[in-house]
């Protein structure tokens, strides 16, 4: 009997065990399915946000569509793909776009195929950024409804389409800038997560895309490491190991550059390189000491002069406030907020160090433009933000809606004021080419070459248009648009040529702004 009941209760716990591994494995395969479709579910989510941002980034830059010609673009015009390439992009390391200027010298794409479809590639990578910048938020703080989320998004899409990342938009070289920037975000993700390997590919593919936007990777860096070690008892330790593995990084992927523009200049015989002497780096920090107000209160021209700062210490006392009443550790916050300020604003000088090139132009001040989205991120994160309806998360809601719609009205008017000069431009380039024609009948010469000299002063722009910034230059009054221009509109071939003294003087008494001379157009610019 007892080794029946036995045998009976030995059979019942084995199959109660059978049983119990079946229900682990269907469950488990449950816990896989339910992740599955979570998954889809944010991939569904991620690919209609993706739909959506890129529509609303192409709309505001409506004025760049269908075609748009920069100052640069008429350059490479005139100079052809294959000196754009060698002088323009492998003589600076930018490695990726001299791939993207040989596949278009390798199929002979016109330029009116070619700039609009680096544009869209451009604003895809971007619109991939925002994406991935939202979800990073999100898993530090995540939405406790779709109004959060749509607020972070806001967030993400205004730090990434900043003020400033109109003016690279601008650009043949846009896709790149784009990547880099994306590149450097990723990297700096790498960095607070201790995945070094990848943090330093990252860079050094960002560095060879485009080495203006470096800073990038320090700005996110900050904010990342604030970010993942709140809490953290090792919190000052950690913080300062991550900074210095960042500033070794950005020192690695420099490196890496500056050997692979000497490496390249030295297979192909060219010289002249942007890399400076130690000497000439410390010019150049001395020129950034006295200048950066300057740059910083102008914007590039992208915003009314002040109007960044004014807006910057808005969102800032904001800040403050928030995080005296509605945070853990109203200091700790604070020292923080003001280390992003100070390290977002340096890190937009840190390429103008190596080469002041550009230094008054937004494209290499993306730090500067990110800054106020940077807070809003840092705001969000470090406070008890949306844990209830209250003035507080109606304020913020209203400060950053209002500041995207800045961003977006930027965009929208800026492209639009471009596209006016595009026009002007045609228009000014044919009155030069009778100009020229008229002479030449008068004369019986035919004139082959083109003398620039920079004369005139505030002419750069239409009298029509609101801003003052790269977008909006004239190219007919650029020292490096003028040629081009000449050639695409009018089919007039130009040699460059600098003029002798007697025939310089006879043009500059003349007080005219172009004027032929023998067999040379001379003509004065705005910018040289």
């Amino acid at each position: 009997k007892k080794q029946v009941e036995n045998h009976e209760d030995h059979d019942y716990k084995i199959g109660d065990i059978v049983e119990s591994l079946f229900k682990d494995k269907e469950s488990v395969n449950k816990d896989k399915k339910q992740d599955k479709n979570k998954q889809l579910i944010i991939y569904k989510k991620d690919i209609i946000t993706f739909v959506i941002i890129f529509i609303i980034a192409c709309i505001t830059l409506i004025g760049f569509f269908p075609m748009h010609y920069a100052t640069d673009t008429y350059n490479i015009i005139n100079i052809g793909y294959e000196e754009y390439m060698m002088n323009n992009s492998l003589k600076d390391g930018r490695i990726i776009m001299g791939i993207l200027v040989f596949i278009a010298n390798l199929f002979n794409m016109p330029i009116e195929i070619w700039i609009p479809i680096l544009l869209v590639l451009a604003v895809i990578i971007s619109c991939i950024s925002v994406i991935i910048l939202k979800n990073i938020i999100l898993s530090y703080k995540p939405a406790k409804n779709k109004w959060v989320e749509i607020i972070v998004l806001l967030i993400s899409y205004c730090t990434i389409f900043n003020f400033m990342y109109l003016e690279n938009l601008y650009f043949a070289e846009c896709a790149v800038m784009a990547l880099s920037i994306l590149a450097y975000m990723l990297s700096a993700r790498n960095v607070v997560k201790k995945n070094y390997a990848k943090a330093i590919l990252w860079a050094i593919l960002g560095v060879v895309s485009y080495q203006g936007n470096i800073g990038v990777i320090a700005v996110m860096t900050v904010l990342f490491t604030f970010l993942e070690n709140t809490g953290n008892k090792k919190f000052v330790q950690n913080i300062i190991l991550d900074i210095i593995k960042t500033v070794v990084i950005m020192l690695l992927a420099a490196v890496t550059n500056f050997i692979v523009i000497k490496i390249i200049c030295a297979l192909t015989g060219m010289t002249g390189d942007r890399t400076q002497s130690m000497s000439g780096i410390i010019n150049n920090l001395k020129y950034i000491y006295y200048n950066y107000t300057r740059v910083i209160e102008n914007t590039g021209g992208m915003l009314k002069s002040g109007e960044f700062i004014f807006l910057l210490s808005i969102v800032s006392i904001s800040a403050i406030i928030l995080f005296i009443s509605k945070s853990k550790e109203p200091a700790e916050n604070l020292l923080e907020l003001i280390w992003i300020i100070v390290v977002a604003i340096a890190a937009s000088f840190i390429s103008s160090a190596m080469s002041l090139s550009g230094f008054n132009s937004a494209r290499i001040r993306f730090t500067i433009g990110m800054l106020i989205g940077v807070i809003f991120i840092f705001m969000y994160c470090k406070s008890k933000l949306f844990e209830k309806t209250q003035v507080f998360e109606i304020v913020f809601s209203f400060l950053v809606i209002l500041y995207v719609l800045i961003n977006m009205y930027t965009y929208f008017s800026v492209t639009v004021q471009h596209k006016n000069t595009n026009e002007f431009e045609k228009i000014e380039a044919n009155m030069i080419e009778n100009a020229i024609e008229e002479y030449e009948k008068e004369n019986s010469i035919a004139v082959q070459k083109i003398c620039i000299i920079k004369k005139s002063e505030g002419n750069h722009k239409l009298e029509t248009s609101r801003n003052s910034c790269v977008p909006t230059y004239i190219a007919t009054r650029c020292e490096w648009g003028i040629t081009g221009a000449l050639q695409y509109y009018e089919g007039r071939e130009l040699i460059k040529t600098d003029g002798n003294c007697l025939e310089n003087q006879e043009f500059t008494l003349s007080g005219k702004q172009y004027k032929c001379i023998g067999d040379t157009l001379y003509i004065n610019v705005s910018v040289y």
